[in-house]
Parts: C-alpha cells; sequence; structure tokens
C-alpha cells in the first residue's frame, strides 16, 4: 500500500509539476530495503545528493544506477554524488540526463 500511495504522489506531483513533493513521492518501502544490503553506500550517496539539492534519489535497478531528480543544476548533485561514493571506496560516474517530456513516439513510415 505505501508503495502505491508514493508512485500516486509522484505521478501527481510530475503532471502538477509539484517538484516538492519528489522527495516524499521516491521513497520505496517494497525494493530499496532489499537492494540497499547489496549497495550499502547507497544511504551515504543519497545524503549526500539531497544536502546539494536533489529533489529525490533512489536506487535503479538491482543497484547498477542511482537516480537523482534534480530541479536545477545538477552539477554540484553530480560532484556530490561521486563524493560520496569515492569516500566509500567505489567508482562512479555521475551523468546529468534530462526528462523526456514527450513519450514514446509511433511514426508510420512509407
Amino acid at each position: 500500500m505505501f508503495n502505491v500511495q508514493r508512485v500516486s504522489l509522484l505521478l501527481a506531483a510530475l503532471g502538477s509539476g509539484r517538484a516538492d513533493l519528489l522527495s516524499v513521492a521516491m521513497h520505496d518501502r517494497l525494493h530499496q530495503p532489499y537492494r540497499l544490503r547489496l549497495f550499502p553506500r547507497m544511504s551515504a550517496v543519497e545524503t549526500a545528493a539531497r544536502e546539494a539539492g536533489a529533489l529525490g534519489c533512489v536506487l535503479s535497478g538491482a543497484g547498477s544506477a542511482i537516480l537523482a531528480a534534480v530541479r536545477d543544476s545538477t552539477e554540484g548533485v553530480a560532484r556530490a554524488m561521486e563524493g560520496a561514493l569515492r569516500a566509500a571506496g567505489t567508482a562512479g560516474r555521475a551523468l546529468a540526463l534530462g526528462a523526456d517530456a514527450e513519450g514514446a513516439v509511433w511514426e508510420r513510415l512509407g
């Protein structure tokens, strides 16, 4: 139930432009607690990202990637996340990626 509420809040936040709700909407109780056992450095990375201005931060997949939602400048959040990984003895590289506002597009050729 917790995650269903968070998904609903996430969709409402994105649909209404309420970025301030992402911090709460990106919490997870279904997957993340189990994945954190495999990647315990996540807590330090998440803390660093949020302190640098990230709106939310989650472990993506089984831990191959960490996603931070950022409203404005990504540089500070990226460097903070990389620094937290380095401090934990793990290499990592932050990539600033834009959000796709269009979604999937189907075109008929010919």
